[in-house]
């Protein structure tokens, strides 16, 4: 699993790139070549002319496809070159397992940097060695914190960060022969429950749930027009019913969460708002509890519970 993270395709795919831009460098010469041929006969054989205007401008949209693939491709290489990341989501026990691998190596020139950061902490920021990497952190971050871990310019070890499913407790950075991961372990293995409110205008799921099950869940429907068509009603009036239906779908939902924490009393600690953020912070604009803002694809229906779960406990990871 590490491997898959590593990078160490790198080169081949490296090679993969420059294969490509040969080849379609070969093939753009081989067609202005044929465009060449093709414009001598036209002059000399007014008959044909029409027929080879026709795959003139074939020519001429098959050389431009082929010169945008050919940047896409230089730029990709390029890319390869600098600093990037992609980012990859894994659920609780994809990244504890990910963390066990990372928490086994090892480097003798004790330079394994890792760094914590708590939501808005700018100053520990600094003690992340590349700009471009407290760039996507500082965007990412939101609610919940980060860690890094730095491999000491290793070009084996390539830079990790991950955004947590739940906030980061306090702000550090160590160094040493081993990567520090017994927070980021801990933050995924506390037994902690959440509240959470997948929102959508008509539609909401609301619901309690730990690590492993879904403890209450509940999917609140009410009727709120979709779209505004041509004549019939006029548009103001339209989105005056509208917010009308917005804000009693509103009410049912926020009457069925108050009732669904006053029967699960001190079980959650903290409040997840998903989907419509607005229409999820009406519904729980009573719960005391910490919010937490997370995206997802999810869409309420009364199955939606299972999933919305393991999306809670998942954690965005970042590989530089």
């Amino acid at each position: 699993m590490l491997d898959k993270f590593l990078n160490r395709g790198a080169e081949e795919e490296k090679e993969r790139l420059l294969n490509t831009i040969r080849d379609l460098e070969k093939d753009n010469k081989s067609l202005r070549k044929r465009l060449s041929k093709r414009e001598t006969k036209a002059s000399e054989d007014p008959a044909r002319r029409q027929e080879l205007e026709e795959s003139l401008k074939k020519a001429l949209t098959k050389i431009g496809v082929l010169e945008h693939e050919l940047e896409v491709c230089r730029s990709d290489n390029n890319d390869s070159c600098g600093p990037s990341f992609k980012s990859f989501k894994l659920s609780q026990r994809e990244s504890l397992e990910f963390i066990g691998l990372l928490s086994s190596l090892r480097s003798e020139k004790g330079d394994l940097l890792s760094v914590y950061g708590t939501p808005g902490d700018d100053e520990v920021l600094s003690k992340v060695p590349v700009q471009e990497i407290v760039d996507v952190i500082r965007d990412d971050q939101r609610d919940t914190g980060f860690a890094l871990f730095h491999g000491g310019g290793s070009e084996l070890l390539p830079v990790f960060a991950v955004i947590p499913p739940f906030p980061v407790e306090s702000s550090f950075s160590v160094s040493g022969n081993s990567y520090e991961t017994a927070e980021l372990s801990a933050i995924l293995n506390s037994e902690r429950a959440a509240a959470f409110v997948l929102a959508h205008a008509g539609e909401s799921f609301i619901g309690i749930a730990d690590a492993k099950n879904i403890l209450s869940g509940e999917l609140v429907k009410t009727g709120v027009k979709e779209k505004h068509s041509k004549g019939g009603w006029s548009q103001k009036r339209f989105e005056r019913l509208r917010e009308e239906d917005i804000r009693h779908h509103a009410e049912k939902a926020a009457a069925a969460f108050d009732s669904m924490m006053e029967s699960h009393a001190d079980i959650a600690d903290c409040l997840v708002l998903m989907g419509d953020v607005r229409l999820a912070e009406a519904i729980a604009a009573d719960c005391p509890l910490e919010r937490i803002i997370r995206t997802t694809d999810i869409k309420p229906d009364r199955h939606c519970g299972e999933a919305l779960r393991k999306e809670i406990w998942s954690s965005v990871w970042f590989r530089f």
